[in-house]
């Protein structure tokens, strides 16, 4: 048996393989400005969230059927003694701290996006609804790939 175990994990790698000749990448950017954020709901209501809706031709209803759509969000994280641009796949949760006299303050921001033909909508959740408040500015990258 631990002679046929190799042969069986190579077997089936290569089962798994494509040609990647055949295979469309289109990546694209987005910003998403904290006044463009768009309230679901009433400020902290439970279930409120913001979202942001953008039109993309490009997603037709092949790729939403048969392709990959993969989003990216960046973000600065400190690493080492430097503030460093760096790309988080979605979706991604901040957790978040706030001190305040007596007291302190936690809650976490889930960042997440939704697709269909024509359209990418992403999204901002915090756990506690405290939706009077705004997200930030955010820069997304989405992936699309399909076969030719």
């Amino acid at each position: 048996m631990k002679k046929i175990f190799p042969f069986l994990i190579a077997l089936f790698a290569f089962m798994g393989c494509d040609d990647y000749n055949n295979v469309n990448i289109e990546t694209l950017f987005f910003k998403v400005e904290s006044h463009e954020w768009y309230l679901s709901g009433n400020p902290g209501e439970i279930g409120s969230y913001y979202y942001y809706e953008v039109p993309v031709r490009a997603l037709d209803s092949y790729i939403y059927e048969k392709g990959i759509v993969t989003g990216n969000i960046f973000t600065n994280e400190l690493i080492g003694n430097f503030n460093t641009e760096v790309q988080k796949p979605m979706p991604y949760t901040v957790y978040e701290a706030q001190n305040e006299v007596n007291s302190t303050f936690f809650w976490s921001e889930k960042y997440t996006y939704d697709f269909r033909p024509g359209y990418i909508t992403f999204m901002v959740w915090y756990n506690d609804f405290q939706t009077g408040i705004r997200p930030p500015s955010c820069e997304y990258k989405i992936t699309l790939s399909w076969e030719k």
